[in-house]
């Protein structure tokens, strides 16, 4: 019941770098913002405990390779595109580019490209993606990851 309007002021005594980019940023500081303007697809308050973000729930298969998200629907980015498996793909897909390039032989640019150090080895055992309507998508991955959930 508060009140709209106003203004909010956050203060940390922390360094941030150049970027309020979630997935590029190697500060801990600057994912302590974005935490509060960007939504995960899992919260993880605990060390132990998942809670649903933009994931109304998921699955993980028996092998430990397929993550089967169904996403909450009707939620928009601000500039009014509805959030949807393809933004997740998109996501999930533009983290890994830097390693998909470099094993293929390309050169990787880091001022254009994710590379290793920053979101995409929290996802290393991430390969594709499958939509399976706009709001599923199956993540699946190279390797049993145990820590894929929490990243």
């Amino acid at each position: 019941d508060a009140p709209s309007g106003g203004t909010l002021t956050y203060c940390l005594s922390f360094d941030f770098d150049g970027t309020l980019d979630p997935q590029v940023t190697n500060y801990d500081s600057t994912i302590r913002v974005m935490l509060n303007v960007c939504e995960p697809l899992i919260w993880m308050p605990t060390a132990t405990e998942f809670y649903p973000g933009l994931a109304d729930s998921w699955e993980i298969s028996e092998d430990g390779l397929t993550y089967t998200f169904k996403l909450k629907q009707g939620v928009t980015f601000t500039d009014g595109t509805p959030f949807n498996a393809d933004a997740v793909k998109f996501t999930f897909d533009r983290v890994v580019e830097g390693r998909d390039l470099a094993a293929a032989g390309k050169e990787v640019d880091p001022a254009t490209v994710i590379v290793p150090g920053q979101g995409f080895n929290q996802i290393d055992a991430y390969d594709h993606a499958e939509i399976v309507d706009d709001s599923t998508i199956k993540l699946i991955l190279s390797r049993p990851f145990g820590p894929f959930l929490a990243a």
